[in-house]
C-alpha cells in the first residue's frame, strides 16, 4: 500500500515537472519567435 502510494506520488511529481519544463521550453521558444519576428518587422 505504502510502496503504491509512494509510487503514485513519484509518478504525479514528475508529470507536474515534465509538465512545467514542456511550458517553460515553449514560452523560451514563442518568446524567441516573437522577438525575431519583432526583429524582422523593425528591420524591414
Amino acid at each position: 500500500m505504502d510502496f503504491l502510494v509512494l509510487v503514485f506520488d513519484f509518478y504525479e511529481l514528475n508529470t507536474i515537472v515534465s509538465n512545467k519544463l514542456m511550458y517553460s521550453f515553449l514560452e523560451i521558444y514563442f518568446l524567441n519567435l516573437m522577438q525575431r519576428y519583432h526583429y524582422h518587422y523593425y528591420w524591414y
